[in-house]
């Protein structure tokens, strides 16, 4: 008996020793800057607390899963909570400008404008900084091939009252079509004067109008390919209508967007290449944030660029050297102050 008590005893001191070293060693991992956002390593990351501005309102769009999994990122490689809110391409310029939010998603093009101050914007927003670019947007204008036309000119030409769909009020692709019309002499005004109709859908549900024949065209800036191209182009004749030389031009000299191409190879209905005009979907922060603080944020998106590939397959591709490239406006300190340091800029 007394044996089974001193063995029972040894045990028992022998279990609180490991439940100590356990947590110790839980404790120095917690302090060895392996774990995120500890303070005790030159390669640790930060405290943030930030809001990205950025999904749709009504969610489940890309920018929605976009936005979630940026904040996911860098989450992962700082501490603090990243909170995703809604916004808009548009929208998202003014609220990182005053501060309301301290990231958000938006394109090249329409950085630019806030910087200097043009349509859609009646003030300047010249504080807006880039963090990094995630991926090409293209303008694609698909109309029904029964219309037998080739180019946004002859909807001019032809006054053709056409029903065209294109994208939600105030939101960048809506912003590019409507460009795009005036630069070729269009209003919406014009079309539903020649008996056409325009409205205001998103990109998906533009292509299930189009696939029940309730509108001839729409238009979207966005990837190409791009799923509901794709989709609705399965059952039904797709056109992509081509943008002249002096039309792309003008949106590059004028409102910051590229002149681009998009490949014959992208959608089968294709047999050519089509010319139009690009704008990419950035991170924009303002100039008054902590330069450590981008340069933590920055750090984490690139060091996690493997889960940023998961997020969407529009960033499947992404690379370092394309972070830090075709922003449309300056990038911040905190960030170009990283890039520099990996060597994707000088």
């Amino acid at each position: 008996m007394k044996r089974t008590l001193r063995n029972f005893s040894i045990l028992l001191v022998l279990m609180m020793i490991l439940v100590a070293v356990g947590c110790s060693n839980q404790t120095g991992a917690s302090n060895s800057g392996e774990d995120k956002g500890t303070d005790n390593s030159s390669d640790a990351g930060a405290k943030l607390n930030l809001y990205l501005a950025g999904s749709t309102p009504g969610g489940g769009g890309v920018w929605d899963m976009i936005g979630a999994g940026l904040a996911e990122a860098i989450m992962q490689g700082n501490e603090g909570v990243v909170t995703v809110i809604p916004g808009g391409g548009v929208s998202d310029v003014p609220v990182v400008s005053k501060g309301e939010a301290e990231l958000g998603l938006t394109h090249s093009s329409i950085a630019a404008a806030g910087n200097k101050g043009i349509a859609p914007f009646e003030e300047k927003f010249k504080n807006v900084k880039a963090i990094t670019s995630l991926y090409t947007s293209k303008l694609q204008f698909v109309i029904d091939p029964a219309k037998n036309i080739s180019s946004v000119a002859d909807i001019k030409e032809e006054q053709m009252p056409i029903r065209l769909a294109v994208g939600d009020p105030g939101s960048t692709g809506e912003l590019a079509t409507r460009r795009l019309l005036e630069a070729n002499g269009i209003s919406y005004e014009d079309i539903n004067s020649w008996g056409g109709k325009v409205v205001h859908k998103d990109m998906s549900e533009a292509a299930t109008m189009y696939g029940d024949g309730l509108i001839d065209a729409f238009t979207l800036l966005t990837l190409a390919p791009n799923g509901p191209m794709q989709q609705v182009a399965a059952n039904n004749k797709l056109q992509l209508l081509e943008i002249s030389d002096v039309v792309i031009k003008k949106m590059v000299d004028e409102y910051g967007y590229a002149a681009s191409e998009i490949s014959g190879n992208a959608y089968d209905f294709l047999d050519k290449n089509v010319k139009t005009f690009s704008s990419q979907v950035i991170l924009i922060t303002n100039d008054e944030r902590p330069e450590e603080e981008i340069y933590n944020v920055t750090k984490a998106l690139v060091e996690n660029l493997d889960y940023i590939h998961s997020i969407h397959s529009n960033l499947g591709s992404l690379t370092e050297a394309d972070m830090a490239a075709g922003t449309g406006v300056d990038i911040h300190p905190g960030a170009k102050k990283y890039y520099q340091e990996i060597g994707v800029i000088n």
